[in-house]
């Protein structure tokens, strides 16, 4: 009866929740028997941008990373508070209040609960400092003499009214200053500048296009080095500004059906003429004339074979009579001369 109920409610049974339960557990069970190991926390970096500390670290875990967060408070005593740390090209990362003097830690488990690891502590925090910045940017400014790399692909090409985005990745330990995308329509003099958004690693800048566009892209370092560049003023780079093609459609050609009219039969004693060409030919001779008048053709030619057997036979039976005839004639001539010459008449 409970079964039904469990049924009828749209629940499903006592006795599958507890299978799927133990499933669960002994999978559980064999994957804590695996990973025993908890997550690591590395390279920790605080860096003022605005008016927030963004503070990152490298944190990595052979099963993944559960809940990593970062304390903070912006005094030397009391209550930490704590904000989430979110993944930023491999990097975990968050962003609190900036203030002369900021005391942080982080904490990190993995998703079968090892941990919990731990850069800095409560009663060891990190401090990141305004002055300890100022100091520690002024001695990278003296000893950085190298200028940002800088990875960009460029974008291939566009339709007319369409919205273009330049994104690059640009690297430096000082720092990066005024990324910057200069652009002109093609054939132009004059450049137009557009400041690139930055988000860590990555800057970037949109543009509408209308028609086919040069462009390069300059960003320094805090400490000066610089430019690099993708493209330059004396050889920028193209973007190609194409219209859409229109769609190709293949029509097939309508064909009507045609009534096919059947020829006439031919009598086969038809005599079929050609119609007289250009050509001269040289006129038949009196057999050819003959054979052609006179002969018969192959369609009635077992007549024409009777037909003569039968003349034939009579011209052969007429002889015949014709020679008895006179045959008679001759006798009765003899018996008259005879007669005469005896004296009879």
């Amino acid at each position: 009866m409970n079964r039904l109920r469990s049924r009828a409610r749209g629940r499903a049974p006592p006795w599958r929740s507890a299978v799927v339960l133990a499933a669960l557990l002994a999978f559980g069970r064999v994957a804590l028997a695996a990973d025993t190991t908890p997550p690591t926390i590395d390279e920790v970096k605080a860096a003022a941008q605005g008016d927030q500390l963004v503070v990152s670290a490298h944190i990595v875990d052979e099963s993944g990373v559960f809940a990593p967060t970062l304390y903070y408070r912006k005094r030397s005593h009391g209550h930490f508070d704590s904000v989430s740390m979110t993944l930023h090209g491999g990097r975990y990362q968050a962003s609190v209040p900036l203030h002369d003097r900021v005391d942080y830690w982080i904490e990190a488990y993995d998703i079968f609960g090892n941990g919990p690891t731990r850069s800095g502590g409560p009663k060891a925090p990190r401090r990141w400092t305004r002055r300890k910045a100022a100091r520690e940017a002024k001695t990278r400014l003296e000893e950085d003499k190298t200028p940002p790399t800088l990875q960009f692909t460029p974008p291939q090409g566009a339709h007319p009214g369409a919205t273009v985005t330049f994104a690059a990745t640009a690297e430096d330990p000082s720092g990066l200053f005024g990324p910057t995308l200069y652009w002109r329509k093609a054939g132009a003099k004059k450049y137009e500048a557009i400041e690139m958004s930055q988000s860590g690693d990555r800057i970037s800048a949109s543009l509408k296009v209308t028609g086919d566009v040069e462009y390069f892209i300059d960003v320094y370092d805090t400490a000066g080095n610089g430019p690099a560049h993708a493209g330059s003023e004396s050889k920028p780079l193209r973007l190609p500004v194409e219209a859409a093609r229109p769609a190709i459609t293949r029509t097939e050609p309508v064909v009507k059906p045609v009534a096919v009219k059947k020829p006439a039969a031919v009598a086969k004693s038809a005599v079929v003429t050609t119609p007289a060409t250009s050509t001269e030919i040289e006129p038949p001779g009196l057999w050819a004339r003959i054979e052609t008048s006179v002969l018969p053709n192959r369609s009635n030619r077992k007549a024409w074979v009777i037909a003569g057997g039968a003349v034939g036979t009579a011209a052969v039976v007429a002889g015949v009579v014709a020679i008895v005839l006179a045959g008679q004639r001759n006798q009765s001539y003899g018996s008259t001369w005879l007669v005469i010459q005896h004296g009879h008449l």
